[in-house]
């Protein structure tokens, strides 16, 4: 953990919640590459960390991702994932995080090129959409794209002492400039999926932030690619996961003690994947 004073708030504007950082060094080269790089390396000793309990090395890709290896070439249906702790699958085996959960569903219908999945943990919606521009100039335009977007609050922290820079999370004070950082680039990810017909599924796992609240302006909820969770719903879905799965531990959390559990990631799956197939106007079973 850092000290506060070694902390860079951007123009004092920020008013950072220290004790919130995820403090995972991110390097230049890393933030200003052209093409898709993760903080977490193949070999990483963060591996050893409670955020990747249920994570093996042979899950990460050259890039740093848990994921296939990115390709340019795609064969049949080419769908793309992002988002954070939770589209990585902290304390989740990769079969029951809901991204993989939905390309498996997709994939029993329809013939794709592969799993690409560019969650990382701690990251900022802000990150998130980066990296997906970054894909998109690598490893060509997918057809599909799902987001699971986090707390909106979330933001770069820069270390003035060792010159490097970490993911962090602010005070809600300053919710009223980052909104506005996501908002706009979220405004150039749906223009850019409108002018290239591929197809933009959003959703959070933190619906309840005040970025999607309805009353707020210059919100993310405007989108109509946007899909706001039903908490009664969500909750119903998870007491009935957990009554058929009994010998699931990790129902309602996952092993790593923190993040939410299987339920709730079978609940996601299922949830944006009914998206897909009404938009695509599919009756598969």
């Amino acid at each position: 953990m850092q000290n506060n004073s070694e902390l860079l708030n951007v123009e004092n504007f920020l008013i950072l919640k220290s004790d919130e950082i995820f403090n995972f060094q991110i390097n230049k080269d890393i933030l200003f590459s052209q093409s898709p790089k993760s903080k977490i390396t193949k070999n990483s000793i963060l591996l050893n960390n409670k955020f990747f309990i249920n994570v093996n090395q042979n899950e990460i890709n050259s890039s740093g991702y848990r994921s296939d290896e990115f390709t340019k070439i795609h064969n049949g249906q080419h769908i793309l994932f992002s988002g954070c702790s939770y589209t990585w699958g902290s304390g989740i085996n990769k079969d029951k995080v809901w991204s993989k959960k939905v390309y498996d569903l997709i994939s029993k219908n329809e013939n794709c090129s592969g799993y690409f999945n560019l969650g990382i943990p701690g990251s900022s919606m802000l990150n998130q959409i980066a990296d997906i521009f970054k894909y998109c100039k690598t490893y060509e335009n997918p057809n599909v794209i799902f987001l699971n977007i986090p707390d909106p609050r979330r933001f770069y922290i820069y270390n003035k002492t060792l010159d490097i820079f970490h993911d962090g999370n602010y005070e809600m004070e300053s919710l009223n400039i980052i909104k506005i950082l996501n908002f706009q680039y979220y405004f150039l990810l749906d223009q850019y999926c409108n002018s290239n017909n591929i197809q933009l599924y959003c959703f959070s796992w933190n619906d309840q932030s005040k970025l999607f609240d309805k009353n707020n302006n210059n919100i993310i909820n405007n989108f109509k690619n946007f899909y706001r969770l039903n908490i009664k719903e969500n909750a119903n879905h998870v007491f009935e996961y957990k009554s058929n799965n009994k010998g699931d531990d990790f129902s309602d959390t996952a092993a790593d003690g923190i993040h939410l559990g299987t339920a709730h990631h079978d609940y996601w799956a299922n949830f944006i994947y009914k998206k897909y197939k009404e938009y695509n106007d599919y009756s598969w079973d």
